[in-house]
């Protein structure tokens, strides 16, 4: 069983997008027939480097925005404990 990849680079929007190529033969079909698998975004074509996931954002506690803001800066004026819980 013979099979030939290649790396192909599809143009969506202003991003480039890298993906392995493989052929293979279909014995059922009796042709041809090629896989696509994802290797990330384009960062550098020459030295075929690229960038699967997005850099992960760091985590904010509800307390930080919203009704709860409000709640802890009433807590903290007032002298009062409130309660922060760390989710991990």
């Amino acid at each position: 069983m013979s099979t030939m990849s290649f790396t192909k680079i599809e143009i969506r929007g202003s991003k480039e997008y890298a993906y392995e190529i493989t052929s293979y033969w279909d014995k059922e079909k009796g042709m041809s027939r090629q896989k696509k698998r994802y290797l990330g975004i384009v960062i550098d074509r020459e030295k075929k480097k690229y960038q699967k996931k997005a850099p992960q954002k760091t985590e904010k506690l509800i307390v930080d925005f919203g009704d709860s803001f409000l709640l802890e800066q009433f807590f903290e004026e007032n002298g009062l404990e409130f309660f922060k819980y760390k989710i991990s």
